[in-house]
Formats: C-alpha cells, sequence, structure tokens
C-alpha cells in the first residue's frame, strides 16, 4: 500500500477514534431532564439526543430523572426513541404543543408516563408504555392519535378529559391493552385479524375499536448516529486488513 494511500487511511482512523469518543461520552449521559426547546436546541448539551435539522430528534441513550425525562416546547418535530427507555415522574410533558411524534421508545414513569396539556394534532405511535402510576394523561388536549402502543401493568391505563383517537382503523389496528382480557372475558378475534372483535373503552369520547391481541411488534429505526458508529468501526476494520495484507507482503 503506497504512502499516500497509508496517510489518508490513519487519518481516517484517528478522526473515527475521535468522533466515536465523543459520541460514547454522549450516549453515557442519561441523568437529569431533557428540554428540546422551541428554537430546536437540546438542553443540557449533554442530554443523549441526536439531531441534524431540528426536525427528528433521536435519543442516543436512555433517560431518566425524578421530575420529567423529557420536556418537549417545539412543534412540527419527531422524537424517536431508538428504542431506548424514558423513565421520570412524568416521563415526557408537553404543554401547548402540535404536531410532534413519539416513537420507538420504552416509557415508565414513578407518576405519569406521557402528560399532554393544551396539545393537540400529536401522534404517539409504537412505543412500550409500561408501569406507570397513570398513563397518557391528556389534560384539555384533543384530537390527537394514539394507536400501535403497548399498554402494560399501569395503574391508570389513561386518563383522558378531551377527544381523541385510540386507533389507526381496521386491519391496522389499535393499541394493546394488558387488562384487556379482564374487561372483555367473552371478546373474541375479528376474522383471523388479531384485532379483538369488541372495542376498548375508555370513556365515552374515548374509544380504541380495534385494540390488538398481542402486543404491538416495535422495531426501532437505524439512528443515523449509529450508521455513523457502523461505517467508523467498518472504516477501522478495514485499515486493519490492509496493514495485515501488508505485512504478509513484506514477509515474501
Amino acid at each position: 500500500m503506497n504512502r499516500a494511500v497509508s496517510a489518508s487511511l490513519t487519518i481516517l482512523c484517528l478522526l473515527s477514534i475521535s468522533s466515536i469518543t465523543g459520541l460514547i461520552q454522549i450516549v453515557n449521559q442519561g441523568g437529569g431532564t431533557a428540554y428540546i426547546q422551541a428554537n430546536g436546541s437540546i438542553t443540557p448539551p449533554t442530554a443523549p439526543i441526536y439531531t441534524a435539522d431540528n426536525i427528528t430528534y433521536t435519543l442516543t441513550g436512555n433517560i431518566t430523572d425524578y421530575a420529567s425525562g423529557i420536556v418537549i416546547e417545539r412543534d412540527n418535530i419527531t422524537v424517536d426513541g431508538a428504542g431506548y427507555t424514558v423513565q421520570g415522574g412524568r416521563a415526557i410533558y408537553m404543554d401547548g404543543r402540535s404536531n410532534v411524534t413519539i416513537e420507538n421508545m420504552t416509557i415508565g414513569a414513578f407518576d405519569v408516563g406521557i402528560w399532554l396539556w393544551s396539545s393537540s394534532g400529536n401522534i404517539i405511535s409504537g412505543n412500550n408504555i409500561t408501569n406507570n402510576g397513570d398513563n397518557i394523561v391528556l389534560d384539555s388536549s384533543s384530537n390527537n392519535a394514539i394507536y400501535h402502543n403497548n399498554f402494560i401493568n399501569n395503574t391508570g391505563q389513561v386518563s383522558s378529559g378531551s377527544i381523541n383517537v385510540w386507533d389507526d382503523g381496521y386491519p391496522s389496528g389499535g393499541n394493546y391493552w394488558s387488562n384487556y382480557i379482564t374487561k372483555y372475558p367473552n371478546a373474541t378475534e375479528t376474522d383471523g385479524s388479531g384485532v379483538w372483535n369488541t372495542p376498548y373503552v375508555i370513556d365515552t369520547n374515548n374509544i380504541d375499536h380495534y385494540p390488538l391481541m398481542v402486543p404491538y411488534a416495535i422495531i426501532p429505526e437505524f439512528p443515523s448516529i449509529q450508521a455513523m458508529m457502523f461505517f467508523m468501526l467498518l472504516t477501522l476494520l478495514i485499515i486493519i486488513i490492509y496493514k495485515k495484507k501488508d505485512v504478509k507482503t513484506g514477509q515474501s
């Protein structure tokens, strides 16, 4: 391998190691409330959340705080949990927000899993919402869509004083409720679809018309930050292989 190629690979190797070290430091920071602010910035800067465009925010680690896990102060964004867990007195808190999508995360809380206050037009989908005191508390919040989530072992599954949507139609379905069989012991499957034939009634204005029979399979997206780390590790592997070939060539 000529010197120019060798030098280039060496520089790339050093950059990769430096970048990976920085990313690992970010991933390991999970304590304290994380804020996605109205201007798009993330506070504190060590919070395990990554964004390249101030539109999609991807978790790079778990978040735990006794107050709130994530406080969202910006509209028109997606918060992708990438399979990580958010915990807090209120795991997710939004006040006056719209067009926010919360997806692909496990949400656990000491009190409330998700609290929406005066918020509308939001989507909560593809999450494991488990072991909370009270779950999707929706105060003065209407026209939100909540579907393809797993509500498991929550003291109060849902508290909603407004009208919201709890399913994505048939046969796509709604949510999985761990207490469904207790409430509806005589329910049966609808046409082999994996959807119960009896709606899950939260209250008069909030009904999951197509509750799921088994937990929704949540497959987190491959975040760009993880793709970057994979590329860097692949680069290091290529460098090692080339160096071994050079050693063998020199010996022969």
